[in-house]
Order: C-alpha cells, then structure tokens, then sequence
C-alpha cells in the first residue's frame, strides 16, 4: 500500500500516476519544445512589431470585455440555477455545452447568420444602433461570449453548488434579505470557484481562432496574426510569435491562478 498526504491507496494507484504523467508529456513535449527551441532575441524582435503588439493588445482587451460581459449575466445565472428547480432545467443545463459540442468554425457562420450586417438582426436593430459584428471589435467580443460561455457557466454552478444552503438560511433567520444573503455569503465563498471559471473563460476567449476568423478576420487578434503569418511565411518566420505569445499567456496565467488561491474557499484545506 502506498501513502500520499495521510490517505492510503491501493497498489495499482502508481500505475495510475505514471499513465496520467504519459498522457502529460504529450501536452508538455510541444510545448517545451517551442520554448526552449526559439531564443529570447527572435521574440523581441517580433514583439517590436506594430501589427503584433496590435493584436496582442486587441487580444487582452476584447477577451477581458468578453469575460466581464460573461461574469455579469453568467454569475446570476448560475447561482439561480444551483438553488432553484425547475421543468426545463436539465435541458438548459445541456444547452449550455453546445459552444463546446459544434465545431468553431459552424460557431462563427451561425453567428453571422443571426448578426451579420446582411441579416435581419444586424441590418435593422444593430445597425440602427450603430453596431456592427461582422469585420469589428464588436464581432470579435461576440464570437469569444459564444465559446467562452460554458466554461464560466459550468465552473459557476459547481462553485455555487459547493456553498451550503443552510448559510444562506441562517443569514436569512438573522435579518439578511435575499440579495444580501447572496452577495455577503453564497458569492464571497463561491469567489474562488467563480474565479478560476473566469480565468478559463478568458484564457477560451482570448484563444479563440475559428469563430473569429468567419465573423471578424480584421481586426487581427492574437490567433489570426499566428494564422495569417503561418500562410504567408512559414513555420520558422511563424515560431518566434507563438513561442512569444506562449510565455506571456502562461505568465499571465499562473498569476491569475495563484491570485485564485488567496480567494476564500468553501472548503477546509488539508495539511
């Protein structure tokens, strides 16, 4: 019998461990290789670029209005449908998956089918209003709602799943009205669950290529730049970029993770 952290697993538990890290290694190969195969001087000099540090720039800035857009409809959302039962339920809960289950590129034709500047909604209501999805900002923020949606939406109902009810009730008995139990008790020890949700939603959104490139190939966001460099230069001229966008994404990522952890949490940490 082998022990991990006080608990006793069973003999096959190491096998177990060395298929999981096999399975790892191919995630890792890849990207190892591409970090330590391009030098810090060929990444600079891509990042001087004007056009790269525009879509770097348009990147981080539509995926964070995307991910704010998601919080401030998606968090509610959740928390209804972690304390309420309802008919219909079970299907809106799968309905939430499709973003994930089509493939993204039928994703960004559909949205285009519905707001494109040629269609019903586009040429009436959005183009009244001075809207336009198709070849825009707008269009790009759209298509990263679209895919990141179930990854805020899941991780929010499992982190409001995790809170018991019976805080809420008790801070109920003590005087708090319903939002006041929500927001001073369900939602700070939901916080960590919601966040990492987020932080995924974003990471989705920020790497989103194939809705994108059919809704809103221009402006270029940070995937189209890598595509359209790939078709005109090739591999070598291509590796430098992506190895540059690599660094920074798992930087920003892991400081968004360890920011994570500093939030409350539902559950008691083990030694």
């Amino acid at each position: 019998m082998f022990s991990l952290r006080g608990k006793l697993y069973f003999p096959a538990a190491p096998l177990f461990l060395v298929s999981g890290l096999l399975l790892l290694f191919l995630v890792l190969l890849p990207t190892l290789a591409l970090m330590i195969g391009e030098d810090s001087r060929s990444m600079m000099n891509i990042l001087k670029l004007p056009e790269v540090r525009d879509a770097i720039r348009l990147t981080a800035i539509t995926a964070t209005i995307s991910t704010a857009i998601l919080a401030a409809f998606c968090v509610p959302l959740a928390y209804a449908l972690s304390r309420l039962e309802f008919f219909g339920k079970t299907f809106l809960l799968s309905a939430i998956d499709i973003p994930i289950i089509i493939p993204q590129s039928a994703a960004g034709i559909a949205i285009l089918k519905v707001f494109g500047s040629q269609q019903f909604l586009g040429e009436t209501i959005f183009n009244f209003a001075g809207i336009r999805f198709d070849g825009t900002a707008f269009g790009i923020c759209l298509a990263q709602i679209f895919v990141g949606l179930p990854f805020i939406m899941k991780g929010a109902v499992a982190a409001f799943d995790s809170v018991p009810p019976g805080l809420e009730q008790c801070a109920r008995t003590l005087g708090a009205s319903s939002f006041g139990a929500f927001w001073r008790v369900a939602l700070p020890l939901a916080a960590k669950g919601v966040a990492a949700a987020a932080v995924l939603a974003w990471a989705r959104a920020a790497g989103e290529f194939g809705a994108v490139l059919f809704v809103a190939p221009f402006p270029e966001t940070a995937p189209i730049s890598v595509y359209n460099r790939f078709t005109a230069a090739g591999l070598v001229e291509t590796a430098p970029l992506v190895a540059a966008l690599l660094f920074f994404s798992l930087a920003l990522f892991f400081l968004l993770q360890w920011s994570i952890r500093l939030l409350p949490s539902t559950r008691r940490e083990e030694d």
